[in-house]
């Protein structure tokens, strides 16, 4: 609805014709009905027909007033004034409605014209107004400012912007026509569409009602022309007596999107003054949708929504609760967790619904992750070493049908600030000569290594050791360390400097090293010689030894054996009773690498007769 009014006084004075509309006792006038048709433009264009047509869909309990110009005898062009004058008399009589057909302008109704908008000031009648329906062109312009000046100095304000705010006494109690161009085909269907609902459906206020209109045309733009000038809550009085109830005490409970039918919480009746009764509400609701029966589905939102009932003047607002659905999703939170080792941190679950709507509390969450531990009641506490991964809480749902719904939320584990450094290996066991990489790494108090810029100065007591360059594979500072080709123990000293905020921290870190000989490569036999005289023994010794000479322990017995004399397992010798010459050998194997490799050795021996001296006596 719209007030085309230009002043403060015109607006109250509107206020006031509504509020005596209302407040008037029902009378005879309020069911009676002014039909006026133009004669057309020059030719009969059937307005009083159509009007007739219109006439035939009333209740019998109307009664109706005709001013055709057509019946007037008025002529095509100029003026008629005994059409004029039947109009200003039946206006003033008194009507509920009047229902104009015909050709309209800005400021006039039918070409000769019928009326002009300022005439309208004749009118006296101050308490039986009707309720115009415009049937014409340009009966809805409310244009301001104005887009038409005046015409030959008359006032461009429709007839109906007249009747409605200009006349602040008189005229009507609401107008509702179109703002520009109508063709009376549209116009017939809008208002038979109007007298439908409001004689048997009981829509009998205006805004309802000119609406039905409305979408009667919504094929045309007619539809978005027609506008209601008054208060679209004004009910017409066609009702007797008119009641809802609702019929629940409490506020009623639905999920949210699900339907009812609100007709079931309430009883209502509208008795109309033509002998018609209607049960049938209407319904609006400030969030959820509802349709003409008064089926009504929820919003998709949680939370309380207002819902209107109408039945000509009585209404009824109830309360509706708009829960959520059953879940259909659990929601992990916080979805995203970062911590440092062993810190805690509390998680919990909301369950929502399909709509996102969170679900009432009381369904059994278990909790699982694979980044450290966590309770029963969702208290996470973090791995000691780095890590992502997910906490996972699983929900079972109490239904007719019970099921379970799954949630996620993801969690890293980063180290922590350095607190040491660590040097690897932490002892090292080398043999004799050969290379070994030793790194050294900063690490948070649960070891872990930590990104830092760091140098380390490298020092051993024995052997050889360099410092090296960080590259893609070992971006921590590492060195190479030499065996010395000769086996013994020492350390090697790693001093490492890194900074944490504005400290310098130094750490040194002693690695014990242990060198030993390197793998078998030959295996001596001594002494190589020897000359023992028959009957006599010696005592040979196999040692394994490296390629630096360095002797290697044996990993597998030794084994003796001579073709002269003979030879225990300890390397003893016994030379035989005759003298001759051969050899003791001796043989083992040793793992070398991964493959056992047998070594053998021997020795010359020379067996020589026994040597007597001469038996010299001597006299006295």
């Amino acid at each position: 609805g719209r007030l085309p009014a230009q002043t403060v006084e015109e607006v109250a004075g509107y206020v006031a014709k509504v509020l005596a509309y209302e407040a008037h006792p029902p009378e005879d006038w309020q069911l009676h009905t002014l039909l006026v048709a133009d004669n057309g433009d020059g030719y009969d264009e059937g307005f009083d027909r159509l009007l007739n047509r219109l006439e035939a869909t009333f209740p019998a309990a109307m009664t109706t007033e005709k001013v055709y110009m057509t019946d007037l005898g008025c002529a095509y062009a100029g003026r008629c004034p005994e059409a004029t004058e039947a109009l200003l008399q039946g206006w003033n009589a008194g009507a509920g409605m009047l229902v104009y057909a015909g050709h309209g302008s800005i400021h006039r109704w039918a070409h000769q014209p019928l009326i002009f908008n300022t005439e309208l000031a004749a009118l006296t009648q101050t308490a039986k107004l009707p309720f115009v329906l415009a049937l014409d062109c340009w009966d809805g312009y409310w244009m301001f400012p104005q887009k038409y000046h005046a015409l030959g100095n008359r006032d461009v304000r429709s007839v109906s912007q007249w009747a409605t705010t200009v006349l602040t006494e008189t005229g009507a109690i609401a107008a509702y026509g179109p703002a520009g161009l109508a063709y009376a085909s549209s116009e017939e269907r809008l208002a038979r569409a109007m007298f439908q609902a409001a004689f048997e459906e009981g829509v009998l206020t205006l805004g309802d009602l000119t609406q039905v209109g409305r979408e009667a045309i919504s094929y045309s733009y007619e539809a978005r022309t027609y506008t209601l000038f008054g208060d679209p809550a004004l009910v017409l009085a066609w009702w007797d007596t008119a009641f809802i109830t609702p019929t629940v005490e409490s506020t009623p409970t639905l999920a949210a999107g699900s339907p009812i039918d609100l007709n079931t919480l309430v009883t209502a009746e509208m008795v109309t003054r033509y002998g018609v009764t209607f049960t049938q509400t209407r319904w609006s609701a400030a969030r959820g949708t509802v349709d003409a029966d008064g089926l009504y589905h929820a919003p998709t939102l949680a939370g309380p929504d207002e819902v209107l009932a109408q039945l000509g003047p009585a209404t009824a607002r109830l309360t509706l609760d708009i829960t959520a659905g059953d879940p259909t999703t659990i929601t992990v939170k916080p979805a995203s967790l970062t911590l440092l080792p062993e810190r805690t941190a509390m998680l919990t679950v909301t369950l929502v619904d399909v709509w996102g709507n969170v679900a009432a509390p009381g369904a059994v969450v278990t909790w699982a992750t694979d980044a450290g531990e966590i309770d029963a009641r969702g208290v996470f506490t973090a791995a000691t070493t780095p890590v992502t991964g997910w906490i996972t809480a699983t929900a079972v749902i109490s239904a007719a049908e019970p099921y379970t719904l799954t949630g996620q939320g993801r969690v890293t584990i980063l180290v922590d600030e350095p607190v040491a450094v660590d040097v690897a290996p932490a002892a090292l066991t080398t043999t004799v000569s050969n290379l070994s990489t030793l790194v050294a790494t900063p690490v948070d108090a649960w070891g872990n290594p930590v990104e830092i810029e760091m140098t380390t100065a490298w020092h051993a007591d024995l052997g050889q050791i360099a410092a090296q360059p960080p590259t893609t594979h070992m971006p921590m500072p590492h060195a190479i360390f030499t065996a010395p080709t000769v086996p013994g123990t020492g350390h090697i000293t790693a001093t490492s400097t890194f900074t944490l905020g504005n400290d310098a921290q130094t750490h040194v870190h002693r690695v014990p090293v242990t060198v030993t000989s390197g793998p078998p490569v030959t295996l001596t036999v001594a002494p190589p010689a020897v000359e023992v005289a028959v009957g006599a023994s010696a005592q040979f010794a196999a040692t394994l030894r490296d390629r630096y000479d360095n002797p290697v322990a044996p990993t597998a017995p030794i084994t003796w054996t001579a073709d002269i004399g003979a030879v225990d397992a300890s390397g003893w010798f016994t030379a035989p009773a005759m003298p001759g010459a051969g050899w003791v050998t001796a043989e083992t194997e040793a793992l070398v690498g991964t493959n056992w490799v047998r070594f053998s050795n021997r020795a010359r021996v020379t067996v020589t007769s026994r040597v007597y001296l001469p038996l010299v006596l001597k006299g006295h």
